[in-house]
This record gives structure tokens, C-alpha cells and sequence, in this order.
């Protein structure tokens, strides 16, 4: 009798410590709107290494969205970089890093990081987009409009993506496309404001200052746009765009 009631006990201690581990695990992987219990909880998977490695490499990978949603870059690309060593085709922790470099202002190391997530799989439209803003900031803007293209090929609703298309199509001097792709944009959302603003410049370009007038003049580049810049720009060349819009993803969480 002695010896079963020891052995419910031995099977009662495991099985508390099964339900703790499976709840610090839940709350690693779980809601990313609280990052310091994801912290906690991700650094007691990652720092136990009776753990597997596929559960350790996910919990790298939610600990640094916990980092970057405290704006800690560089603790969120040493995590991702711990990640994506257990697993060397960890393809969204490429994806993730690629984000928190961009935010780095490092674009070189964010674009590769974007070819690797793609190369292994990860290749919806966010990852096509985010590239593109880090070549139209690199000021490659032939890049940029190929990964635009794409990232339309694979989901035509994202108007932001059009609005970077159109700046791009500014920046190389191709006043038409840029136009069609704004315009693209306000019939997505007709409260864009970039793509209004971004529609004047070009009409301003093309010597149309009373289309230019118009987009400037609507009330979604009055409320949004307008504070950061000089009120009106009609006539050609007097000033450029702004090299991107934000992109309309983030990290995966």
C-alpha cells in the first residue's frame, strides 16, 4: 500500500510539472500583447535545455517579438539569429529579422533576410513588400517596383503597396505609372492621403497644376499630409517624394 501511494505521488509531481511546462509554453507562444510574461516564460524554454531544439528555436522566435515590441532590435535579432541556428530554415525567423534590421535603418541585411525567408518558403505578399521598401530606400528602385509587382500578383487589395509602387515610378521620372498606381490606391481607400499627395507631385511634374491642386486640396492631404510639409507645390519640379511609404506589415508574432 506503502509503495502505491508513493508511486501516485511520483506520477502526481510529474504530472504537475507536465501542466507547469505546458503552461510556460501557452504563454510563451501565446498573446503577444503582453511581452513581458513572453519574455518570462520563452526565457525558462530556452534557458532548459532538456527541452527539444524545434521547442527552443520557437521560443527564440517569440522572445524577440517580445524584445522588438519593447523596441529592443538588437536583443530581437540575437534571438532571431539563436532561432534560425537550431534551425537553419526557420523561414519566418528570417522574415522577423529582415523586419527588425529594416527598423535598424539596415536594409542590406534586411533584404537578405527577405530573399531567405522567400527561398524557403515564406512567400506571400508582406514579404514581397517589405523588400521593396528596403530597395526603395537603398534608392533601387527597379527592385523595389519588381518586389511591388509581386507582392500585387499574389494580393491586388493592398493599397499601400501601390502607393510605394507609384513613389518609385516618381522617383524614376515615369509620372504615368506613378499616376495610375495612386489612383489604384484611392479607389482602394479613398482616405489614402499618400496617394492623394503622391498624385499631386506627379500631376505637378507633368505641368497639370490644377490636378495637382485638386489631390493636394482634398481633405485626407489636408489632415494627414500637410503638417509635415510646405502647404502646396503646383509647379513642376519644385520638390520630391518621399522615398517610401510604411509598409502595411510587420513581424510575425
Amino acid at each position: 500500500m506503502l509503495l502505491l501511494l508513493a508511486g501516485l505521488v511520483a506520477l502526481d509531481v510529474r504530472g504537475a510539472m507536465g501542466i507547469a511546462a505546458n503552461l510556460t509554453y501557452a504563454a510563451c507562444i501565446g498573446n503577444p500583447a503582453d511581452p513581458a510574461r513572453r519574455l518570462e516564460a520563452c526565457t525558462r524554454i530556452v534557458e532548459d535545455r532538456a527541452d527539444s531544439p524545434d521547442k527552443r528555436a520557437i521560443a527564440y522566435f517569440k522572445r524577440a517579438y517580445a524584445w522588438a515590441a519593447k523596441g529592443d532590435y538588437d536583443r530581437a535579432i540575437s534571438d532571431s539569429d539563436a532561432a534560425i541556428n537550431i534551425n537553419p530554415k526557420y523561414a519566418v525567423a528570417y522574415y522577423n529579422r529582415g523586419i527588425f534590421w529594416s527598423d535598424k535603418g539596415d536594409n542590406r541585411r534586411a533584404i537578405a533576410d527577405f530573399g531567405q525567408a522567400i527561398s524557403f518558403g515564406f512567400n506571400g505578399a508582406g514579404v514581397y513588400e517589405n523588400r521593396g521598401v528596403a530597395w526603395a530606400s537603398e534608392g533601387n528602385y527597379v527592385r523595389a517596383i519588381a518586389d511591388y509587382s509581386q507582392a500585387i500578383n499574389l494580393d491586388a487589395t493592398l493599397f499601400r503597396v501601390y502607393e510605394n509602387r507609384g513613389l518609385s515610378w516618381l522617383h524614376k521620372g515615369d509620372y504615368d505609372h506613378a499616376i495610375a498606381d495612386f489612383t489604384v490606391a484611392v479607389s482602394l481607400d479613398p482616405s489614402t492621403a499618400y496617394a492623394y499627395f503622391g498624385r499631386g507631385l506627379a500631376w505637378s511634374f507633368k505641368g497639370d497644376g490644377d490636378r495637382a491642386i485638386a489631390d493636394y486640396d482634398s481633405p485626407w492631404t489636408s489632415i494627414r499630409i500637410w503638417p509635415m510639409h510646405i502647404t502646396r507645390w503646383a509647379a513642376p519640379g519644385r520638390t520630391r517624394a518621399t522615398t517610401t511609404r510604411p509598409s502595411s506589415t510587420t513581424t510575425r508574432r
